[in-house]
């Protein structure tokens, strides 16, 4: 009889652990899917509220990361322990007025920056020549002073940072010229991402 007392007792206190476990962990994953589910789902708008990525401080201990100085891609970021690295919904296309070719790329970066669209940029200046330069027509049209009629379109990229915090760590810019304004003439597609570094 005393035999299985013991048995008895011990299953009656192991059980209520387990299950304690159980609901801890089940806790901790919904916790994490419902994390995930709200950056799948967050638009371009929601996510320029989000600090920028920083390397240095992205951290639980605020160690320094030597594997990757200047991250530069999705690669490098998951190197320095960025995770859940999500797109967030496009802006739209925006359709510019027509603009002559010569110019057009920097009414475009001017127009993308000027929105606070680019804003992975150090200052203003920086980003008018980065995406003046990434997104400028050759120079045969340009000489040609033609006129073309630009669409461009931004979203970010976040991921959630070592330290456990949502930060943006990038941006993708699509940018097209069309050569007449119903926009069905297309001259050039510049598909470029932008990172916070």
């Amino acid at each position: 009889m005393k035999k299985s007392i013991k048995i008895i007792l011990s299953t009656a206190i192991i059980f209520p652990i387990l299950s304690k476990n159980h609901t801890i962990q089940t806790y901790a994953q919904n916790s994490m899917e419902t994390n995930e589910t709200a950056m799948n789902n967050i638009s371009f708008e929601e996510s320029q509220n989000l600090p920028l990525a920083n390397i240095y401080t992205d951290t639980n201990n605020n160690t320094t990361f030597y594997s990757v100085n200047n991250p530069q891609s999705i690669e490098d970021y998951k190197k320095l322990g960025y995770t859940n690295i999500q797109y967030t919904k496009w802006t739209g296309d925006y359709n510019v007025a027509s603009t002559k070719s010569k110019r057009a790329a920097t009414t475009v970066a001017e127009l993308i920056t000027g929105a606070g669209l680019s804003a992975i940029f150090p200052n203003h200046k920086t980003a008018i020549q980065t995406l003046t330069t990434a997104f400028s027509l050759s120079k045969t049209l340009q000489t040609q002073h033609a006129d073309v009629w630009p669409v461009y379109n931004v979203r970010n990229i976040i991921a959630i940072a070592p330290n456990g915090n949502k930060v943006r760590i990038g941006q993708e810019v699509k940018v097209k010229y069309y050569g007449n304004k119903e926009r069905t003439n297309l001259i050039k597609q510049s598909h470029k991402s932008f990172w916070v570094g």
